[in-house]
């Protein structure tokens, strides 16, 4: 049996939102996606706001006060048992009466804030339920946000196109485009390939096999966006603890290999100091999730909480990795298609999180483990899994070849195998030094 929801709004109100919405077509057209009938506390008013928004999705107009009383006597006439006819057209004539007055100013100004209200006391009724029932903490939050944005999807209608070319070409011009808001990986050969490196909410996918030094990638790609461009980063690992990452960190900031990261905790600690210290650099934060426990929504919460208690605000994130990631959707953990569905959902849920919040996402993921023995790990070699990549903006495979991984220094080759703002199918080979985590092109010296 589903539980009945009472929302609570001035009766007066209510009535002149249902007068104004039957006499100003306009109004309709701009709030008919926000109002619904439920919001409505008394029972012939929603009755009234079905019928109306029926007849608009049926003949795409607003009825006159005849039609709306032939509706009403129809829909009496199936209704007579739950409705007095009396009442219900009483009401219905001081509705007439508030069109007839008009002054509709202050309803228009309060339409929006009482259909949020309304929707925000539904979700924290569901929510109680929620919590008492199935203890689904990211259904609350899923619930509640869908509430707070009510009325903020539907106030951008777009940008007439011809009208705006010529702030369009303009802003090109002076340079204010994709290339120039890019994060920079910090090999040069790479973010040229990328046309600057991975923009504000966008996602970028890194895929390879396990052990090729996927991660290492990452946390190369967070020291460039912090040295080169002053950003900070928000490194999130499922798989590793924070010491680990950090330690990663240590080396390649460091310039000091790991196994000797013990034996010089001075010099360590100085050059760390130095890179962090520095006015132009940007600021790390490293976070650990447990396995399978994390979603789009732990981030997004975690991300609110930083950005009040320590006033921490990241361009890029780093996750790592998809495969350790659970949907925010519980709904979908059962569904059908396993893992495939449930990795879409996750990359779908990350993207809109990268384009809410404009952040630059790199998504790490792993890769078949007959993609082990490829020269070039390509999307085929994703498995059960592509259904992510037709989110991604960018998509990097990382593969080594035996000849590859012994050359000294070793060699990884990053492929474009797929992106919507890059031109797709071509690779750099750059070299790989897993002792000191770093990454870089050997046509440049280090």
């Amino acid at each position: 049996m589903t539980e009945e929801i009472i929302y609570d709004y001035s009766f007066e109100l209510q009535r002149q939102i249902v007068a104004m919405l039957l006499v100003q077509g306009e109004e309709l057209v701009r709030h008919g996606d926000v109002i619904k009938p439920e919001y409505f506390t008394n029972p012939v008013l929603a009755s009234m706001i079905k019928l109306l928004l029926d007849f608009f999705h049926k003949y795409s107009r607003n009825p006159s006060v005849t039609e709306m009383e032939e509706e009403i006597v129809l829909f009496l006439d199936k209704n007579n048992k739950r409705f007095d006819t009396v009442e219900f057209l009483s009401v219905f004539g001081e509705v007439i009466d508030d069109m007839e007055r008009g002054n509709f100013e202050y309803v228009k100004d309060k339409i929006v804030d009482f259909a949020r209200y309304q929707a925000c006391q539904a979700a924290i009724l569901k929510s109680a339920s929620l919590l008492k029932v199935k203890r689904d903490y990211e259904g609350i939050l899923r619930e509640v946000r869908s509430a707070l944005m009510i009325g903020e999807r539907s106030e951008n209608l777009g940008t007439l196109y011809y009208d705006g070319t010529d702030e369009r070409v303009a802003r090109r011009s002076s340079g204010n485009n994709r290339e120039s808001l890019c994060i920079s990986t910090g090999i040069a050969i790479l973010d040229r390939a990328l046309g600057g490196g991975l923009a504000p909410g966008e996602l970028g996918i890194l895929m390879g096999p396990m052990k090729r030094g996927k991660t290492l990638c990452a946390i190369n790609f967070a020291k460039g966006a912090m040295a080169l461009g002053g950003k900070n980063v928000l490194h999130y690992t499922l798989e590793s603890s924070e010491d680990r990452t950090q330690t990663l960190y240590d080396a390649m900031i460091s310039d000091i290999e790991r196994s000797q990261l013990k034996n010089c905790p001075e010099e360590v600690t100085q050059r760390v100091k130095t890179f962090f210290e520095s006015e132009v650099n940007g600021r790390l934060l490293v976070k650990y999730f447990p396995a399978s426990s994390c979603s789009a929504w732990d981030i997004e919460m975690h991300l609110q909480k930083i950005k009040l208690k320590d006033s921490f605000v990241p361009h890029l994130l780093i996750i790592d990795y998809l495969g350790l990631l659970k949907p925010a959707d519980y709904r979908m953990m059962g569904s059908e298609g396993g893992k495939y569905a449930a990795y879409g959902i996750i990359t779908k849920e990350l993207l809109s999180l990268a384009q809410r919040g404009n952040y630059a996402i790199w998504l790490i993921h792993q890769s078949t483990r007959g993609s082990m023995k490829k020269e070039l790990v390509d999307l085929d070699d994703s498995g059960d899994s592509i259904e992510p990549m037709r989110d991604a903006d960018i998509i990097l495979t990382l593969s080594q070849n035996e000849v590859e991984a012994k050359s000294d220094p070793p060699e990884i080759r990053l492929f474009a195998a797929g992106g919507r703002e890059i031109p797709s199918r071509w690779a750099v080979k750059l070299c790989l030094d897993t002792k000191r985590c770093k990454i870089w092109d050997p046509s440049v010296m280090l």
